[in-house]
């Protein structure tokens, strides 16, 4: 009462507080991790794969905040540009492909240990070529008359 303008964001507020644990329900039903796992996926590849995307996003969201704590920029700017980044990497991240900024002898050797999968990890690691297919039937002794890859 004693911040009239306010007045409209206490009532959103309010009615998010009452909705809250429908959302979480839904979100735990969907994924028994939550929802919060489904975000951070996004992050995985782009970690792991384009480390040349994540970096420099890092970089920036660092420069973006030390601006904000030495009252260069406003605190919204930090808040937009960290929002951007967090929505936006992620789709970078996706689009660029590693071998992009790769050398041709490091692009190889991640070909060879790509290549190098355990057979019980191949389909989680990565998807089935015709190459696993032959190594499966050459290991399983069908020689070559397994079941064709879909």
């Amino acid at each position: 009462q004693d911040y009239s303008a306010f007045h409209s964001w206490f009532k959103w507020l309010a009615s998010l507080t009452a909705v809250m644990p429908a959302l979480i329900g839904i979100g735990l039903g969907r994924n028994p991790s939550g929802f919060v796992n489904d975000f951070f996926v996004g992050f995985g590849p782009l970690i792991r794969k384009v480390p040349q995307v994540f970096y420099p996003a890092l970089a920036i969201e660092l420069v973006v905040w030390f601006l904000a704590w030495q009252e260069i920029i406003g605190n919204w700017t930090f808040v937009l540009v960290t929002i951007g980044a967090v929505l936006f990497v992620p789709t970078i991240g996706k689009i660029v492909k590693p071998e992009a900024f790769l050398g041709a002898e490091e692009l190889a050797s991640r070909r060879a240990a790509a290549a190098d999968v355990p057979l019980e990890l191949i389909g989680i690691d990565r998807p089935f070529t015709e190459r696993d297919k032959r190594r499966f039937d050459d290991e399983l002794g069908l020689g070559g008359q397994g079941v064709t890859l879909v």
